[in-house]
C-alpha cells in the first residue's frame, strides 16, 4: 500500500512538473489562456482572435492593444475582433513553443441587425517561442467555394494603442532613432517598423510595416500595420504574415 501511495504521489509531482513547464496555461476562473516566456506574457480570452495584455516582466503590462482587422461589404462594416465564439485548437504547448490556431468570422453589430460575413473564413496562427519576447502570426482568409466577388480589405493585422506611449521610431533594422512625427504615416517595405516610448518599444516585420501616432478619426493612438493595406482581393484565398516584438524602453 505505502508504494503504491509513493508511486502516485510521485506521478502527481511528474504531471505537476510537465504542466508547469508549458508556456500556455488555460485557466478556468477566467476563461483564457495565459502564454508566460522569458520575460514576457501575453493573454488570448476565450473565444477571441487575438491576443491581450502584452506585459515584460521589468516595464509591467503596455496600454490596452486592440485589433482592426475589418472588411467593407455592401455599405456595412464588418470587424474581425467582434467574433467572440471563435474555435480554437493547440498544435504545440511545450516549454519552449506554444502555437495556437483560432478560426473566425467577421462580425458586424450595426443597426438593425447584428450579423457576420458568412463567406469568409479567418483562420489566424501564433507561434510563442520562449526566448522572443513576442510572436509571429500568420493570418489566412478563405472564401466560400460558390463566393466569387471581389472583397475589399482596407487592413488586416492592424495592431492600435488606446494611449500614446510613443516618442521615437525606427525604421529597419539599421541605424538609429529619431523622434517621432505625429500624423505622419511610416511605410517601410521589406523591414521592420519599430516604435518606442519610455517604458515599451514594439516592432512589426512584414512585407510591409506601416505605422502612425495620433491619427485623426482612428480610435487609438498609435496603429502598426503589418498585414495587407487597401487590397483588392480577388482569389479564393489570401495570406499574409508578421512578427510583433516586444522590447524595453528607449
Amino acid at each position: 500500500m505505502m508504494k503504491r501511495i509513493l508511486t502516485m504521489a510521485l506521478l502527481a509531482v511528474s504531471l505537476l512538473a510537465g504542466a508547469a513547464e508549458k508556456m500556455g496555461i488555460f485557466s478556468q476562473d477566467t476563461q483564457s489562456y495565459l502564454v508566460r516566456g522569458k520575460g514576457y506574457s501575453f493573454l488570448f480570452f476565450e473565444g477571441h482572435m487575438f491576443p491581450r495584455r502584452f506585459t515584460l516582466d521589468k516595464a509591467g503590462e503596455m496600454c490596452t492593444v486592440r485589433n482592426h482587422d475589418f472588411i467593407r461589404y455592401k455599405n456595412r462594416t464588418y470587424y474581425l475582433n467582434l467574433d467572440r465564439w471563435t474555435k480554437h485548437r493547440i498544435i504545440s504547448n511545450t516549454s519552449q513553443e506554444f502555437i495556437i490556431e483560432f478560426e473566425g468570422k467577421f462580425c458586424c453589430n450595426e443597426r438593425p441587425l447584428a450579423d457576420h460575413l458568412k463567406f469568409v473564413t479567418a483562420i489566424y496562427r501564433y507561434t510563442f517561442k520562449y526566448d522572443v519576447p513576442g510572436f509571429h502570426v500568420a493570418g489566412r482568409l478563405v472564401k466560400a467555394p460558390d463566393f466569387k466577388e471581389t472583397i475589399r480589405l482596407p487592413q488586416t493585422l492592424n495592431f492600435t494603442w488606446a494611449e500614446n506611449f510613443v516618442t521615437q521610431v525606427k525604421r529597419g533594422d539599421r541605424g538609429g532613432f529619431e523622434a517621432v512625427k505625429r500624423n505622419k504615416y511610416y511605410d517601410v517595405p521589406q523591414k521592420g517598423l519599430t516604435f518606442a516610448g519610455k517604458q515599451f518599444s514594439v516592432t512589426i516585420r512584414g512585407r510591409r510595416s506601416i505605422g502612425i501616432v495620433e491619427p485623426k478619426g482612428w480610435m487609438s493612438k498609435v496603429m502598426m500595420n503589418a498585414g495587407l493595406w487597401s487590397y483588392d482581393w480577388k482569389t479564393p484565398e489570401v495570406r499574409y504574415e508578421t512578427q510583433l516584438l516586444l522590447g524595453d524602453g528607449k
